[in-house]
């Protein structure tokens, strides 16, 4: 199940940063409460999910944990590929894959739009899309650009 796959995850999944993996390791911890059988997540039944950056590392391990306690899911994203394995993974009618750029208010307001027409409602917003790249080990090593790119992934978004 999802708690096998965050533990495998947890182990050395090569996108996951630490970060991420604190953050998988809080969702992992929650699956196990109760043999797995963590009351909050019960709650998810019949919910629909936009999650944004859902291909990957925590976003994708969040889709798969939703879906397994009965959420419908978006997965928001800009890997279209990838995007389209998990819904394949999820399986339809429970899983549909959007191209979103969080950065772009439009793409953001199209998710939510399809949300709504497939699903006639959005219970849940998981806005995981982050970004920390180019790293640079000191702020004067940054170009201005890419210091704006990543307010406009980490920060601004979350306004849309």
């Amino acid at each position: 199940g999802i708690a096998a796959e965050l533990k495998d995850a947890l182990g050395g999944k090569p996108d996951i940063t630490r970060d991420s993996k604190d953050k998988a390791q809080v969702l992992y911890a929650r699956v196990e409460v109760a043999g797995g059988k963590d009351k909050l997540l019960h709650g998810l039944e019949g919910k629909v999910a936009l999650i944004t950056r859902a291909t990957s590392g925590v976003g994708e391990l969040t889709v798969k944990l939703f879906a397994e306690y009965g959420a419908k899911i978006i997965i928001a994203d800009i890997q279209d590929q990838l995007g389209q394995g998990v819904c394949a993974t999820i399986g339809s009618p429970n899983s549909i894959y959007v191209y979103c750029d969080v950065t772009n208010k439009e793409y953001v307001k199209n998710a939510v739009d399809i949300a709504y027409a497939t699903y006639g409602k959005l219970d849940i917003m998981f806005n995981n899309a982050g970004i920390m790249d180019p790293y640079q080990a000191h702020v004067i090593g940054n170009e201005k650009i890419d210091f704006e790119r990543i307010l406009s992934v980490n920060v601004t978004c979350s306004f849309f």
